[in-house]
C-alpha cells in the first residue's frame, strides 16, 4: 500500500515578491568595472600591507577570491601578481585549494590579509593564492572575485559576507550595473546600497525574489515564453551570473527558445547561429517568468555583431539542467543582491536597447568568458541532489519502520527537522 503525501517540489514553489526602497550610497562603495567588449567586467581591489592592486572579473557565479602568485611561472599571463613577501600581514594557511570553472581551473594556496576595496577595507580575508593554473590564456584580468554566496558549502567566508561582518558597508547587500561599451555610463558595483536615480528605469523600483538554491543567486523560473508561447522544460532555476557572458539553458529548452526566434528560417547554424542582422526588428523577444514577473529580453539584447553578422547569445549545454543568466540579461537589468535576506532584486536598468558588437574576440573567445558558474554549479547541483536523495532514502524507510509517525511530519516540516526538499515524494 502506497501513502502520497502533499508536499510542494521546488518546481511548485512561487517565491513571494515585493517592493522595497535602499537608501542611495556614498561613492565610498562604489567601483567602476571595465568593460572588454562586452564580455568581461573587471574591477579593481588592493590586497596586502601596502595594498598591491589586482584587476578582476567581478563574479556572481562563485565564491572565493583568487589572484596569481609571483611564485607561478606558468599561470596565464597577467599584468600583476601578488608578493606575498611584500606584505607584512600575509598568512599562508598551508592548505591547497583546487578550483573548476567552465573553462579553466586553478590550485591556490589557502591565505589571509588585508583586502582593499570600493574605499573600504576588510581584515584577514581569506583568498586563494594561485600556484597553478590551466586554461586562462585568454583571460585578461588577474583573477577572479567571487560574489556568490556558497557560505555554508565552502570552508572560508566569501569577502561580501566579511565587508558585513566587519562593518565596511552600510547595509548587506551589493548592486551591479553593466553597461555596453558605448555606454555613457560607467559599468559599476556598489557594495552597501543602490543607485536606483542614475542607474534605474525612471520611476521604477526592485521587485525582490527569494533564491532557491543555497550557494547560488539562483532564482525559481516559472516559465520562458516566445510570442506568447511556453517551451516545453524541465528546469525550474535561473542563476544571475556576472562572471558569464551568455545566456546559456539546457540544450532540450535552448532549441526551442531558437526555433522560435527562427520561425522565418533567417538565422543559421554554423558552429553558432547567426541571424540576418537586418531583420533584427521582426525577431521576438524572449521572456522569463519568475513567478507572476515578466522579465523580457529583446533580439537587441540576445544578438552580437560581429564581422557584419548577428551572432546569438543564447546557448545550450547538454550538461546543464537550469539557465545561467549571464552578462545578457544583466545588461538590460540593474540588480540588488542581498546577503542577509537571501533574495534578489532586479528592475529596468536606464540602458537602452541597441545591438552590441565584438571587434576583435568574436563568439569562440565570448564562450570562453563563460567562467562563472558552468563546472561548478553543475557539480554542486549534482552534489546537492545526491545528498537530497539519500535524504529521502533515510526518510522514507523511517516512515515506513514507524520510526517517524505519518501524524508528525507537519510538525517536523514546520520546525525544519526535516527540510522540505528533502521529503519523499511517496512512501
Amino acid at each position: 500500500m502506497f501513502i502520497f503525501l502533499l508536499v510542494l517540489t521546488e518546481a511548485q514553489l512561487i517565491m513571494p515578491i515585493y517592493k522595497q526602497k535602499h537608501l542611495l550610497m556614498n561613492t565610498n562603495g562604489s567601483v567602476p568595472l571595465n568593460n572588454l567588449e562586452n564580455m568581461q567586467y573587471r574591477g579593481k581591489l588592493g590586497i596586502g600591507s601596502p595594498p598591491q592592486e589586482f584587476e578582476v572579473v567581478f563574479d556572481t557565479g562563485s565564491s572565493w577570491l583568487w589572484v596569481v602568485s609571483s611564485s607561478c611561472k606558468t599561470c596565464h599571463s597577467t599584468d600583476n601578481t601578488f608578493k606575498s613577501s611584500k606584505s607584512p600581514s600575509y598568512v599562508d594557511l598551508n592548505r591547497t585549494v583546487p578550483l573548476a570553472y567552465g573553462m579553466g581551473k586553478v590550485v591556490g594556496q589557502m591565505s589571509t590579509d588585508k583586502v582593499n576595496i570600493g574605499g573600504g577595507k576588510v581584515d584577514s580575508q581569506t583568498f586563494l593564492l594561485v600556484i597553478k593554473d590551466s586554461d586562462f590564456d585568454n583571460m585578461k584580468a588577474d583573477g577572479i572575485l567571487g560574489m556568490g554566496i556558497g557560505y555554508s558549502t565552502l570552508s572560508h567566508k566569501p569577502l561580501v559576507f566579511s565587508m558585513v561582518d566587519q562593518g565596511v558597508i552600510k547595509e548587506p547587500i551589493f548592486s551591479v550595473f553593466l553597461s555596453d561599451d558605448k555606454s555613457d555610463l560607467e559599468s559599476c558595483v556598489i557594495f552597501g546600497g543602490t543607485d536606483l536615480k542614475k542607474y534605474a528605469a525612471k520611476n521604477s523600483d526592485f521587485e525582490y525574489f527569494k533564491i532557491v538554491h543555497d550557494g547560488y543567486w539562483s532564482l525559481s523560473l516559472s516559465s520562458i515564453q516566445v510570442n506568447s508561447k511556453k517551451i516545453i522544460k524541465a528546469s525550474y532555476t535561473a542563476v544571475l551570473d556576472t562572471g558569464t557572458s551568455l545566456i546559456i539553458g539546457p540544450s532540450y529548452e535552448v532549441n526551442q527558445v531558437i526555433k522560435l526566434i527562427n520561425s522565418d528560417n533567417t538565422c543559421t547554424e554554423n558552429t553558432v547561429w547567426t541571424c540576418d542582422c537586418d531583420k533584427i526588428d521582426d525577431y521576438p523577444n524572449v521572456e522569463f517568468w519568475f513567478g507572476n514577473t515578466k522579465f523580457e529580453i529583446s533580439p537587441m539584447n540576445y544578438l552580437m555583431e560581429y564581422n557584419g553578422k548577428c551572432q546569438l547569445l543564447i546557448e545550450g549545454s547538454n550538461s546543464m539542467s537550469m539557465w545561467i543568466l549571464g552578462d545578457v540579461f544583466l545588461r538590460r537589468y540593474y540588480t540588488v543582491f542581498d546577503v542577509e535576506n537571501f533574495q534578489i532584486g532586479i528592475t529596468r536598468s536606464v540602458n537602452k536597447d541597441k545591438i552590441i558588437e565584438s571587434k576583435s574576440l568574436g563568439m569562440k573567445a565570448l564562450l570562453y568568458f563563460c567562467v562563472g558558474t558552468l563546472t561548478a554549479l553543475v557539480v554542486y547541483l549534482v552534489v546537492v541532489g545526491y545528498k537530497r536523495f539519500m535524504n529521502r532514502r533515510v526518510i522514507t524507510q523511517r516512515i515506513r519502520d514507524n520510526e517517524i509517525p505519518l501524524v508528525d511530519m507537519p510538525r517536523r516540516i514546520r520546525d525544519n527537522e526535516i527540510p522540505l526538499a528533502d521529503m519523499p515524494r511517496s512512501i
